[in-house]
């Protein structure tokens, strides 16, 4: 790449699937594009939260201590990602959705609006929250967890 623009943000949300922002942003490293991190002025990020090349962080999110969050994700306006939280690479959470301290939120993976993770739990790969579910037990990969989602092993 020559001695233009060096820098590219996808702004496109979670459409179902993240195959297409996957897509994007390898083809946009393949070229030689840095993909810079966007926090928007009212979010709070603690000092010790990692976040991931690409990513967007909303108005009135929070992002706690030691939190980590994967590239290209969204943290949508008012999402909150506790305390030692992990959010998988190409995950969404969306407009006030909570993930309670200690998540780990696998890669390609949607949390709906106002949804909340207890703390402790996991959620897999390629996962579907629907908007307002309330999760009480782990999800399993390619899984879609509405309402009061218990896995009941």
């Amino acid at each position: 790449m020559g001695g233009g623009v060096k820098n590219a943000f996808i702004c496109m949300a979670y459409l179902g699937t993240s195959d297409i922002r996957t897509r994007l942003y390898h083809r946009l490293k393949e070229v030689g594009f840095h993909l810079p991190i966007v926090v928007d002025e009212t979010a709070v990020v603690a000092e010790s939260a990692q976040i991931g090349e690409g990513s967007y962080i909303g108005r009135n999110a929070v992002v706690n201590g030691d939190a980590q969050v994967g590239k290209m994700c969204i943290i949508n306006n008012g999402a909150v990602l506790e305390h030692d939280c992990v959010l998988g690479d190409f995950s969404h959470l969306s407009v006030g959705a909570v993930a309670c301290g200690v998540v780990k939120i696998g890669e390609e993976t949607f949390v709906g609006a106002n949804a909340t993770i207890l703390q402790c739990l996991t959620v897999g790969n390629k996962v579907k929250v629907g908007a307002g579910a309330i999760v009480l037990g782990d999800v399993p990969d390619y899984c879609t967890a509405c309402g009061v989602w218990k896995n009941l092993k």
